[in-house]
Order: C-alpha cells, then sequence, then structure tokens
C-alpha cells in the first residue's frame, strides 16, 4: 500500500457534463456504482488513506464523513463558499491533511493505472503531473505542500487554470505510455464510448 495520501478531486462544476445530460459527472453509473464510490474503492486498495475533495459531505453518502475533505468556506475573508475549482479543492486538501505531499486524481480520470501511480510516486521531483507526449494532466499528479501559498494567490486573483500553477512551482512532466488512461469523461459521449466498449477500470 502506498503511504502518500490520495485525494479524488469531486468538487469540479462538472459544467460540460451538466450541459449535456444535466448530471454531475461523479454520480454516473458505473456498471451499479456511482463513479465517485468506484473510484474511491479502486484507489482504497492502493493507498494506505484515500479521501474525497467535495464541496459537501452529504453529497457523498457512500463515503465515511472522515474519508471526506469539505472545500474551505473563506479565504483570509473572501467568501469562496460558491467557487468551483480544483485549485481550491487543492487547498483544502492541504489545510486538513498537514502532509509533505499528496496524489491527486481528478473523479472523472478513472482509467489510471496502478503501475503509473508508482511510477508518479518514484519519481524525485517535489512536483510532479502525468503527461503523455504534448498533453498534461495538471489533476493527476503528486504535489507538495510548498503549493499552498501559490494555490491561495490564485484564488484570491480568481485564476483557476490550473496549467497556471504548474509553470510557476516548476512541475515536472512524467511521460506515461499509455495516453488512454489518462483519458477523462468531461462529456456524456465519453462516458458512453467507455459504457459500449465494455471499458471497466475497476475490474
Amino acid at each position: 500500500m502506498l503511504k502518500t495520501p490520495c485525494v479524488i478531486l469531486c468538487g469540479g462544476k462538472s459544467s460540460r457534463m451538466r450541459e449535456d445530460i444535466g448530471v454531475d459527472k461523479a454520480y454516473l453509473d458505473f456498471w451499479g456504482k456511482p463513479l465517485y464510490q468506484r473510484q474511491f474503492e479502486k484507489l482504497s486498495l492502493i493507498f494506505d488513506s484515500t479521501y474525497l475533495s467535495a464541496k459537501t459531505s452529504p453529497s457523498y453518502p457512500n463515503i465515511k464523513a472522515q474519508n471526506i475533505i469539505e472545500d474551505i468556506k473563506e479565504l483570509d475573508g473572501l467568501d469562496v463558499n460558491t467557487l468551483f475549482a480544483p485549485a481550491l479543492g487543492m487547498l483544502s486538501a492541504f489545510k486538513m491533511l498537514k502532509c509533505e505531499e499528496i496524489f491527486f486524481v481528478s473523479v472523472d480520470s478513472p482509467f489510471i493505472k496502478e503501475e503509473s501511480i508508482e511510477t508518479l510516486l518514484q519519481n524525485p521531483a517535489i512536483n510532479r503531473a502525468a503527461a503523455h507526449k504534448d498533453k498534461i494532466h495538471p489533476t493527476i499528479g503528486v504535489y507538495n505542500k510548498s503549493i499552498t501559498l501559490e494555490l491561495e494567490m490564485m484564488i484570491k486573483e480568481n485564476k483557476h487554470k490550473l496549467t497556471l500553477l504548474l509553470e510557476k512551482i516548476g512541475t515536472i512532466f512524467v511521460n506515461l505510455e499509455d495516453g488512454d488512461e489518462l483519458a477523462n469523461l468531461n462529456r456524456y459521449e465519453d462516458y458512453e464510448k467507455a459504457i459500449r466498449d465494455g471499458i471497466n477500470p475497476f475490474g
């Protein structure tokens, strides 16, 4: 089991999936269970400690409260209660867990393999993110607690693209050979294809 904590980012707006079918991608059915639950169960077999990053705990009834990290509601007097952004989820996780580093993965990236997770963790860089050829995946990576000040600054300045963060913190991109495992379920057609092709990353 891997000692670094794992945090599944579930607090996004899921705007494209909602635009398609009006549903948060975290609740898409994957062979009888919602995606967030499948991701949590899969990663709990790999990591000693696994958490969901969420806007509110009651949204995920199948996960114990101690495994849910709620987004902070305010930052130095700034109300962030209505903000949906991975940067907020990452900052909230560091504030709660108080650990050196965290492996982050978005809830809509269910195909990542255990060996690739280990490759990311074994890389000696302080901050490293998954990549395939020229495509970077900032929400699949290992980040050090030293990024918290940059996260706070981004939120205060209303800048939420993680690519901006990666440039500032000197992120190393770890190239993974299988680009398919980095695919995410942004749109309903992505989900339909996975189901139609019988792609079940949860065994």
